[in-house]
């Protein structure tokens, strides 16, 4: 079953290029940690950021 387009053309782009290259997360769980420590340490999402 194919997935559905994602909203954003930026995150669809990325997604079509880590498909392009057969990118497969090889452990779904860690990979899911990574983004979310990537996501944590998001400029944007510091306590410290002007609003």
């Amino acid at each position: 079953m194919p997935r559905k387009s994602h909203p954003k053309k930026e995150v669809e782009a990325a997604l079509r290029h880590a498909e392009s290259k057969g990118c497969t997360p090889k452990n779904p769980a860690n990979h899911g940690k990574q983004l979310r420590r990537v996501v944590d340490n998001c400029v944007g999402d510091s306590p410290n950021a002007e609003e």
